[in-house]
């Protein structure tokens, strides 16, 4: 059971563009930015692995230079557990 879930979040984390920053034998560490509408799909799908923590930033807009600004985006960082416990 447990690659199965640590396989469905791999998928999830590649399918939004999201970033795994560390695998534990307890959990997971994931992190993405993006539009809110699709930060909010990410956390709906994930949610029901189970959500240990989370930390989330309002709206921001990055500048990379005079000529292009990124579009306000929001970034949320998750903890998960890496298998579900029976």
């Amino acid at each position: 059971m447990r690659h199965q879930h640590l396989q469905s979040l791999h998928v999830l984390a590649n399918q939004f563009g999201a970033r795994i920053v560390d695998v534990s034998e307890n959990s997971i560490i994931l992190e993405m930015s993006g539009k809110t509408s699709r930060v909010e799909a990410f956390l709906s799908l994930v949610k029901p692995f189970g959500i240990i923590e989370s930390a989330r930033t309002g709206t921001f807009s990055a500048v990379q230079s005079l000529a292009s600004t990124r579009p306000l985006s929001n970034f949320v960082a998750l903890t998960c557990p890496s298998f579900f416990f029976p």
